[in-house]
């Protein structure tokens, strides 16, 4: 069983238990992961190195040998490609918000606008 497959079918279970309750997916979508990376690297010191070990050396990291920041990377840009194919698929309800980071008060204002269409 692949990496993807394992994915979707953890997710799919968690579905099928909390389906009954009618859940509501909110995803916040990053289009620029290496910038945001960035920013938040600087108001955190030694984060970022934290974060790639845990990265590449976890099972889809050492399955792609991933490396440094690049590596990094990689691996969260295939998360977020992966996640939102899920997700596509799931029999819930859903909003994809694009870039929240960039404007939060907007990304709240989608998101309570979405909400209230429900």
């Amino acid at each position: 069983m692949t990496l993807r497959e394992e994915s979707q079918n953890h997710i799919e279970q968690i579905v099928k238990i909390i389906q009954p309750m009618n859940p509501v997916v909110i995803y916040l979508k990053n289009n620029d992961i290496a910038d945001s990376i960035e920013q938040t690297s600087k108001n955190r010191p030694g984060w970022l190195e934290a974060v790639i070990d845990y990265h590449i050396s976890g099972k889809y990291g050492q399955s792609i040998q991933a490396k440094g920041l690049n590596g990094y990377l990689d691996c969260l840009e295939e998360r977020q490609k992966r996640e939102l194919e899920i997700l596509s698929k799931l029999p819930l309800q859903k909003l994809v918000v694009e870039n929240p980071q960039r404007s939060w008060s907007i990304a709240q204002q989608n998101i309570a606008a979405y909400l209230q269409t429900l």
